[in-house]
């Protein structure tokens, strides 16, 4: 019966090894052809910026001069950082997105439209700037909140930072928060 075993052990030994050399050239096969499936995909995204001053996300920290951000990574292959620690000091710029009240929103987009229409074909072209859906507020670290939407901007590039001082910081509403009714 000993010697059954260790025929039977050592039978299982040798199958094994054969079958994980033949798995490990296999694996091989499996990961180049996966790698050449990624630089095919690659090629469906845009460039990655190499000058990148602005990032958009969610707040998971609010320190006394200082929130920590997981950004929004808009191509799959970008290795930025995605958690970034955004350093606000007396130059930070704060401002709060408020939605307008959507009647008066959709007045102005008619009065934007009738003026557009207005304009002679022969006269020169005047800009008439359009309307703009949100009212900017002046906000404070304070009125930042954990799980908000913030839009990020900075005097430098930012591209690859996991820390930055923030020039501007937008807090952006909630998606139902003053929805336009259809």
């Amino acid at each position: 019966i000993i010697i059954t075993l260790f025929v039977g052990f050592g039978v299982g030994f040798i199958a094994d090894r054969t079958l994980q050399s033949g798995t490990i050239s296999d694996q091989a096969a499996q990961i180049q052809k996966l790698q050449s499936q990624i630089e095919k995909a690659k090629k469906f995204f845009p460039p990655l910026p190499q000058d990148s001053r602005s990032i958009f996300g969610t707040v998971k920290e609010v320190r006394v001069d200082t929130i920590v951000v997981e950004i929004t990574l808009l191509n799959p292959f970008d290795e930025s950082p995605q958690t970034r620690t955004v350093k606000i000091t007396s130059e930070t710029k704060i401002v709060r997105n408020e939605r307008k009240d959507p009647t008066a929103y959709q007045r102005e987009i008619a009065e934007f439209q009738k003026n557009i229409q207005a304009q002679s074909p022969n006269s020169p072209k005047v800009r008439i700037p359009s309307p703009n859906e949100f009212i900017q507020e002046s906000a404070k670290i304070s009125d930042i909140a954990v799980g908000q939407q913030i839009s990020i901007a900075a005097n430098e590039n930012i591209s690859d930072k996991e820390a930055f001082t923030a020039a501007t910081i937008v807090i952006l509403p909630t998606l139902t928060q003053g929805a336009i009714p259809q």
